[in-house]
């Protein structure tokens, strides 16, 4: 209701032939609110490629599981959201945008702390800014395999 407004409201007055006489606004109506996106394009671009980039470059090291990647990016003080994007491999291999995945798909609790280990692995020097991790089941002597 916010976005949309309302409707300018007339009373029109007629002569016995249907022709206008007279008119009268009764409401003026207003203009709905503006949505203002917070998408920075050049950082969705760059999203958006580095994905693409990901997904191909794990996937040619036999991360055969890899089907899709999900990203957003916020500003830390704000909330606001700078880009949002997702990749997906269809049936026939091929890259598709998945941005909606972002808003549909379902993960375990575990990918959704991933932000919070980076960050710790970030302040403790565990890990660098850019280093690649490959996360896949680790199979042992055995056939017992832990995910």
């Amino acid at each position: 209701d916010v976005l949309k407004g309302t409707k300018k409201q007339m009373k029109y007055t007629t002569d016995k032939s249907g022709r206008v006489i007279s008119s009268e606004v009764l409401n003026p109506g207003s203009r709905g609110h503006d949505l203002q996106l917070t998408i920075d394009i050049d950082l969705q671009k760059k999203v958006e490629s580095l994905l693409e980039k990901q997904i191909s470059k794990l996937r040619s090291q036999g991360a055969k599981d890899m089907d899709n990647a999900l990203m957003v990016v916020q500003n830390p003080k704000n909330g606001d959201i700078l880009a949002i994007a997702g990749k997906q491999i269809d049936k026939q291999g091929k890259l598709k945008d998945y941005d909606i995945g972002n808003l549909t798909a379902q993960y375990t609790v575990g990918s959704s702390v991933k932000g919070g280990t980076l960050l710790a692995g970030y302040q403790n020097k565990a890990i660098n800014v850019g280093e690649t991790m490959v996360d896949e089941p680790l199979k042992f002597q055995g056939g017992l395999t832990k995910r």
